[in-house]
C-alpha cells in the first residue's frame, strides 16, 4: 500500500514569507544605489566562448507573431503598435518576469534573416538603455539567469552584423548581470526560480571567460537543492511531468555545454538526471507526449525526443526501456496492457511554494489507446489572466469525481496573503491511499483521498480495474460517510467527469443507458454506467498553456446518500484490432 500525506504549515510560511519580503525589500534598495551599480565595473569579456544549443522546438508562428509586436507569454496578451515592449503596461508580474527573460527569444532562430538579427538587437538594445540599474523585476536573479542562457544561446542570431561598439556595450552589460548574479543567487526564491538563477549562473561560468568560480558556486547550489526536490523515484515534488520536462532539458543543456567545454558533469547531477529520465518517460502515453496533470502541458517534441535518450538502452539503438509501473514517492500509477494505458493520480497536493501550479486533481485520471488519447484533464491556461487559470486548476477541470461546486483542494485567497505566498494550494487531501494487484486477469487498483472530509464528511474512494487483453477498463467511485457526520447542507450533487480529447467523437445513446466514442482510427468504444444520470456536456482541452481546443465530457450526475453514494462505469472496446 502506498500512502501520500500531506503536511502543510501556512502560518509559517507565512511568518517566513513576511520575514524574506522585509530582507528582500531591504536588498532591492540596496542593489539600487549608485554605490551598488558602481561596485558592478569590472573586466570587459572580449567574446563569449560558448553557444548552448537549447533543446525546444523554434516556432516560427511565434516568432512573426513577435516580430509583428503581439506578446502572447504566461500570465497575457500584449499587443504592442508602437514603441518597445518594455514600455507596455503588464497585465501581471508573471508577464513582466516572462518579458524580460527573453526565453522567448529562440523562436526568432525561425525566422533567420538580416531583418530578424536588427529586429533582436533593437529589443535588446532599448533594454539595456532602459534598465541599466539594478532595480525590480529585469534584474532579480532567476530573471538574470534565464535572460543570459537567452543571450548566449541566441549569440549568433544577436551579433550577426552588428559593429565592436554593439558587441561591447552588451557584452559589458552581461558582465555586470554576470556579477550580480554571482552575489544574489542564494537569494532567489527556493525552487524553480533559484534553479534558474543557479543554471544561468552555471552557464555562465562556461559561455564567459574567467568564470570558473561562477560556475563551481552554481554547480554546488543545483545538487543541493535538487537533492530535495527530485523523489526517491525521480519525479519532481511540484508533481507536475512538464516541469519536470523543463527541468530535466535545462539540465541535458548544462551536461552539453560541459562536455563542449571538456568538463564532466558532476555525479550529484548525473545521479539526478538517471533518475529523472525514467520517471518522465513513466508520464508519456502513445503519441509520445506527456500526459496532463498538475498545470503541466503534453510538452516540447524536441525535448522529449532529448530526454528520451536517457531511457534508452545501451547498444539497443532508439528503443527505450521498460515503464515504471508507479511512481511510490510522486503519487502515480500506471496501469499499462496491451495498446490500452492509464495514468492515475494517486498522490496528495505539494505542499508549500512547490504547489502554486498544482491542480485539485487528485485521483484523476487520462486513459489512451495506442497513439490516440480518450480520456484526459483539461490542461492548464497560461495566458489568459488569474480567473482562467484559477478555473483550470478546480476539480471540475480533471477525470475525477467532485462534490457540487467544491474542489478536493483549497487555494490561497485574500490579496495580501496571495503576494505573500503565491497562488499555492492550503488545504486538501492530507491522506491519499493507493492498493495495486496484478493478475492473470488484469490489473485492480484501489485508491481513496480525505479531501472531502473536513468540509463534507466524505471519502472518495476510487476502484479501477484493466483487463489483461485492454479492451476493458472498469471503475466505481464511492463516497462513504466518516464517523456519522454526514453533512448533506453543500454537497447536494456528486460528479464524476470524463473529458475526452477533441479527436474523440460522442454520441449518446437516446435512451442515455450508454455513450459511443469514435477514435480517429475508427476504433470504437462503449461507456456505460450506473448510479446516475448520464450526460454529454462541453469541455475544454488546452495541451500548451494557450491553445484552446473546444471537446466534450460524459458527465455522470448522482445524488448524495445518507450513508454512501456508489457511481459503477465502465468503457469496452467495441474494435480491438484497430488499436
Amino acid at each position: 500500500m502506498a500512502i501520500q500525506m500531506r503536511d502543510d504549515n501556512t502560518l509559517a510560511d507565512m511568518a517566513e514569507a513576511t520575514v524574506n519580503s522585509a530582507l528582500n525589500s531591504a536588498r532591492n534598495r540596496s542593489y539600487a544605489s549608485w554605490i551598488y551599480n558602481w561596485s558592478l565595473k569590472g573586466p570587459m569579456p572580449d567574446r563569449i566562448l560558448h553557444t548552448p544549443a537549447r533543446v525546444y522546438t523554434q516556432s516560427g508562428d511565434k516568432a512573426d507573431a513577435l516580430l509583428s509586436g503581439h506578446y502572447t507569454l504566461p500570465g497575457g496578451k500584449v499587443h504592442m503598435t508602437s514603441g518597445t515592449p518594455w514600455d507596455a503596461h503588464p497585465p501581471n508580474p508573471e508577464w513582466s518576469e516572462e518579458l524580460h527573460s527573453f526565453a522567448w527569444l529562440w523562436h526568432f532562430g525561425a525566422r533567420p534573416s538580416a531583418d530578424t538579427s536588427r529586429h533582436a538587437r533593437w529589443l535588446i538594445k532599448t533594454w539595456l538603455d532602459k534598465h541599466k540599474k539594478c532595480e525590480g523585476i529585469p534584474w532579480t536573479p532567476n530573471i538574470i539567469g534565464r535572460r543570459l542562457i537567452s543571450w548566449y544561446a541566441n549569440w549568433p542570431l544577436i551579433v550577426e552584423g552588428a559593429d565592436m561598439v554593439w558587441r561591447s556595450s552588451l557584452l559589458l552589460s552581461m558582465a555586470r548581470q554576470a556579477t550580480h548574479l554571482r552575489r544574489a543567487v542564494k537569494n532567489a526564491a527556493p525552487g524553480r526560480a533559484r534553479f534558474d538563477a543557479a543554471l544561468g549562473l552555471a552557464m555562465t561560468g562556461l559561455c564567459m571567460p574567467d568564470q570558473s568560480k561562477a560556475l563551481d558556486k552554481a554547480l554546488e547550489l543545483l545538487i543541493k537543492d535538487l537533492a530535495i526536490e527530485v523523489t526517491g523515484d525521480g519525479g519532481h515534488i511540484s508533481r507536475s511531468p512538464e516541469k519536470q520536462l523543463s527541468i530535466l532539458a535545462d539540465l541535458l543543456m548544462l551536461q552539453d555545454a560541459m562536455r563542449a567545454r571538456g568538463q564532466h558533469m558532476p555525479s550529484g547531477l548525473i545521479h539526478v538526471m538517471d533518475r529523472m529520465g525514467p520517471a518522465l518517460d513513466f508520464f508519456r502515453h502513445g503519441d509520445g507526449r506527456l500526459a496532463l496533470f498538475n498545470g503541466g502541458g503534453i510538452g516540447d517534441d524536441k525535448a522529449l525526443q532529448k530526454a528520451a535518450e536517457l531511457t534508452r538502452p545501451v547498444n539497443r539503438g532508439p528503443a527505450r526501456a521498460a515503464h515504471l509501473a508507479s511512481l511510490s514517492y510522486s503519487g502515480y500509477q500506471r496501469l499499462a496492457a496491451k495498446k490500452t494505458l492509464l495514468i492515475v493520480d494517486t498522490g496528495a497536493p505539494p505542499v508549500g511554494a512547490f504547489s502554486t501550479d498544482a491542480h485539485a486533481g487528485c485521483l484523476s485520471f487520462e486513459m489512451s489507446s495506442g497513439r490516440h488519447r480518450l480520456i484526459t484533464n483539461c490542461g492548464a491556461m497560461l495566458v489568459k489572466g488569474p480567473s482562467w487559470r484559477q478555473a483550470m486548476r478546480a476539480t471540475a477541470a480533471h477525470s475525477t469525481l467532485g462534490l457540487s461546486q467544491a474542489s478536493s483542494a483549497d487555494f490561497v485567497t485574500g490579496t495580501w496573503t496571495r503576494n505573500l505566498l503565491g497562488p499555492r494550494i492550503s488545504g486538501g487531501p492530507t491522506i491519499v491511499e493507493s492498493t495495486r494487484h496484478e493478475k492473470d486477469l488484469g490489473i485492480w487498483l484501489n485508491t481513496s483521498h480525505d479531501g472531502y472530509v473536513e468540509d463534507f464528511g466524505l471519502l472518495h474512494e476510487r476502484r479501477l480495474f484493466l483487463a489483461a487483453d485492454g479492451m476493458d477498463v472498469r471503475g466505481e467511485d464511492q463516497l462513504i460517510a466518516q464517523d456519522g457526520r454526514f453533512a448533506r447542507e453543500g454537497a447536494e450533487s456528486a460528479t464524476v467527469r470524463f473529458h475526452l480529447h477533441p479527436d474523440v467523437r460522442a454520441s449518446l445513446a437516446r435512451d442515455g443507458s450508454h455513450v459511443l466514442l469514435l477514435l480517429p482510427n475508427r476504433q470504437g468504444w462503449q461507456f456505460r454506467a450506473k448510479g446516475g444520470e448520464i450526460s454529454i456536456e462541453e469541455s475544454i482541452y488546452i495541451t500548451d498553456g494557450e491553445t484552446l481546443r473546444r471537446t466534450s465530457q460524459i458527465v455522470v450526475t448522482a445524488r448524495p446518500a445518507d450513508n454512501s453514494t456508489r457511481v459503477n462505469w465502465a468503457f469496452r472496446c467495441l474494435d480491438a484490432d484497430k488499436g
